[in-house]
């Protein structure tokens, strides 16, 4: 099995170590690079310089981000771990849910921990990667809006659009994710005035305008017997994403929020 090597970006992206990308100095080191280090030490420590700055990584292999909770990983199944307020990971949720809902207040956000999800995730991340001639993978943090119902089996089993897509077809039989909280607050019920809303990191990959009939995207132009990774409402600017494969999706966290002139319980 060939291994890879990412780094968590301040806006949630995992990038590949070596790749270029336009927000960010390219590395010295590559994935490569660090997999041979890892199989000669498995304990060691490789410099690299990324832009103007010297950095330093301890090579580890793990099953799970480096930023999860490690006493609350399960052997199966998932576990929740509630993040602070203060944390940057908080942070960055709480601003791409607020740009578009405003009035309304966080009371909780848990981290999803599923070991075995993730792998599968990363596997297929590298599985697009490698058809993609080994450029990045459009990857993108969207929002999910389901029934309270719905959520112990999404955090277990992942995204299933028998379930989780009864609510429209207009772009595809598929599971839908927003870019946008505010659509996704549409498909939301409440629990004693809260509302529950999933974050998660999306293989979007190459997209193609949605249409009604798909049962999956549909093959590429240039190649008859690929098919496109998802599809979306606008090719221009996207704000809707049908993914037809479920390991193109991690479901990462779950807001807890609640409308109108409440206190925000932190």
């Amino acid at each position: 099995m060939e291994y890879a090597w990412y780094w968590l970006d301040d806006s949630g992206r995992w990038i590949e170590y070596g790749e270029e990308h336009p927000d960010h100095c390219s590395a010295t080191v590559k994935s490569a690079d660090l997999e041979n280090e890892f199989l000669a030490d498995q304990t060691g420590i490789v410099l690299f310089r990324a832009g103007s700055q010297i950095q330093n990584i301890t090579l580890s292999r793990s099953v799970c981000p480096p930023q999860w909770d490690r006493s609350a990983l399960p052997d199966i199944g998932y576990k929740l771990v509630e993040l602070s307020y203060t944390s940057s990971e908080y942070g960055n949720i709480k601003r791409l849910f607020e740009k578009t809902m405003k009035d309304y207040y966080i009371h909780q956000l848990q981290r999803i921990q599923n070991p075995a999800l993730w792998q599968v995730f990363q596997w297929q991340k590298e599985q697009m990667r490698k058809l993609n001639k080994s450029k990045p993978v459009d990857e993108r943090l969207l929002f999910h809006g389901t029934s309270p119902s719905h959520v112990p089996a999404i955090c277990e089993q992942n995204f299933d659009w028998r379930i989780c897509g009864t609510h429209g077809t207009k772009y595809g039989k598929g599971s839908y994710f927003a870019r946008d909280a505010s659509y996704s607050h549409a498909y939301c019920s409440s629990r004693s005035g809260r509302y529950s809303m999933f974050v998660a990191h999306v293989l979007v990959g190459d997209f193609v305008q949605g249409n009604p009939e798909y049962v999956r995207p549909p093959p590429r132009c240039s190649n008859s017997n690929r098919l496109y990774d998802s599809c979306v409402d606008d090719l221009t600017d996207p704000s809707i994403f049908v993914i037809f494969e479920k390991h193109q999706v991690y479901p990462a966290y779950i807001l807890e929020y609640s409308s109108g002139a409440q206190c925000m319980i932190l």
